[in-house]
């Protein structure tokens, strides 16, 4: 028999990330990052490179939109980009679980160059909301602190 994955009724979107976190030293996180758009789990080394990693998932998918563009030193050029295709279902990614802590995260906006949305502490059945994307570090860096 299957077992059920309980999570907030809210936490479907088409955006919808499993932030499986492996390692977690000094407030430095490493694991792999699942969503529908891919069979292969994205790898990351840093919370850096998450936040990258997601901030280029969300301009691919194009949900949710930036109502900004982001500033870089380089010229950048903004060309149509391929756009993901769903090749998984949701109960596909709800399964892998990180070695020290796995995250529901559900970005609904990207308001004045930060996000605004829903993290789930899946371990632990708990529920934020975040309106900056510092605010979804501090969640992130607060439950590894308030597990040990």
């Amino acid at each position: 028999m299957e077992k059920k994955i309980d999570i907030p009724n809210n936490m479907f979107a088409p955006n919808l990330v499993n932030i499986c976190v492996d390692k977690s030293i000094h407030s430095e996180f490493s694991g792999r990052l699942y969503h529908c758009y891919d069979h292969e789990p994205w790898i990351f080394t840093s919370m850096v490179q998450l936040l990258k990693e997601m901030e280029y998932f969300y301009d691919t998918i194009s949900f949710p939109q930036a109502s900004t563009l982001s500033r870089n030193f380089k010229k950048v050029e903004f060309g149509k980009r391929e756009m993901l295709q769903k090749v998984e279902e949701l109960e596909h990614i709800l399964v892998p679980r990180g070695e020290a802590g796995t995250f529901l995260a559900a970005v609904r906006y990207r308001q004045n160059s930060t996000w605004q949305g829903q993290i789930f502490w899946m371990e632990q059945q708990k529920e934020w909301q975040f309106v900056s994307t510092l605010e979804f570090i501090k969640i992130i860096d607060g439950a590894f602190i308030e597990g040990r």
